[in-house]
């Protein structure tokens, strides 16, 4: 039986901006990982890679003509920009950069978890779809069909309706229970809106105790690395994922949980 082929991954950018130390460096199954400056990158002509990670740090790190002179050595690459907390108001205050499909940095783990997922499946991912598509025509092409992982029983605490109508609509497309969090007794997986700071988890930490203190997944809406540290150090197991967020991303942060014999979530809408 042949072995599979590793995923060749390229690095380059910003890599010495503290956000990308640790999470780009990071060990990635099934993938042979370089890192290279980026100058060397627009040098070299003579290395294929299945994926072009380009890590951002700043508004104005990269010329718009570097970025097109990227694309145009690497055409089949699957290429994106990974986006540090700097540059998150890009799109609405600033002048983003144009060839490259974004992914923030908070959401980074799960968002290439799926699109290894894709790739190793189909030879491609949604980053050879146009630059130019937006958010909503995407989800409106590629419906994303729910994963067949049995059922779930989920408790949730929001702050808004609207929240907690979100997450029954998400459970009930995948056939599992929702229940509010005031009023269980027994669950496999927590959901809490926090409204302003993640520190607000630990109003629901007593009750998430005394069911078991099931995992934990955390959304929030501009979630840091501090975050993180502080879920780690207050809860037995915790997830963070960022919002804005697909039903993919929490799915996959879930049926993660779920391979692992854990299972907690903490969701802020903020």
């Amino acid at each position: 039986m042949l072995e599979q082929r590793k995923v060749n991954v390229l690095v380059t950018g910003d890599l010495q901006n503290w956000e990308f130390s640790q999470l780009l460096s990071a060990p990635l199954s099934d993938c042979h990982v370089v890192q290279r400056d980026w100058q060397t990158v627009l040098d070299d002509r003579d290395v294929e890679f299945d994926f072009i990670v380009v890590a951002q740090a700043r508004r104005g790190s990269f010329a718009e003509a570097d970025i097109e002179r990227l694309c145009r050595q690497f055409p089949l690459a699957q290429r994106v920009l990974v986006i540090a907390s700097w540059c998150e108001g890009e799109t609405r205050s600033g002048e983003p950069l144009h060839g490259l499909h974004r992914i923030y940095i908070r959401d980074w783990a799960q968002a290439f978890a799926r699109l290894l997922e894709a790739y190793s499946a189909k030879g491609t991912t949604r980053l050879s779809r146009p630059v130019t598509e937006s958010r909503s025509d995407y989800l409106y092409a590629v419906p994303q069909i729910p994963h067949a992982s049995g059922p779930l029983n989920i408790a949730a605490q929001t702050v808004s309706p609207d929240c907690f109508d979100t997450i029954s609509e998400f459970c009930k497309l995948r056939k599992w229970t929702l229940q509010r969090l005031d009023s269980c007794t027994k669950c496999d997986l927590v959901m809490v809106e926090c409204y302003r700071s993640i520190e607000e988890t630990q109003r629901a930490k007593p009750m998430i105790q005394s069911l078991g203190d099931v995992p934990l997944v955390v959304i929030c809406g501009f979630p840091r690395a501090q975050d993180k540290q502080y879920l780690d150090a207050n809860f037995t197991a915790a997830h963070l994922l960022g919002k804005p967020f697909d039903n993919g991303m929490l799915e996959n942060a879930i049926l993660q949980l779920a391979s692992q014999s854990k299972l907690k979530l903490v969701i802020d809408v903020a």
